[in-house]
């Protein structure tokens, strides 16, 4: 089964692209794939903090419902 993928292209600082070089040859994978990686490790870092947002309101709530009885 093949995985839709769709392009998108980026600019980055020569010094930027060096490191990327750098370590998606240290790696082994393709430009490509280091970007595919780094994105999909950013996404669910995000989807952590939102995690941890929510989980912040719930205890406010809590607290503030608390002092109200």
């Amino acid at each position: 089964m093949e995985v839709k993928r769709e392009r998108i292209n980026v600019y980055v600082s020569p010094e930027v692209k060096a490191k990327v070089v750098q370590k998606a040859d240290e790696m082994g994978i393709s430009l490509s794939a280091f970007g595919a990686v780094a994105i999909n490790e950013y996404l669910k870092q995000d989807s952590v903090i939102d995690l941890a947002d929510m989980f912040r309101m719930f205890q406010k709530k809590e607290l503030e419902k608390n002092e109200e009885a």
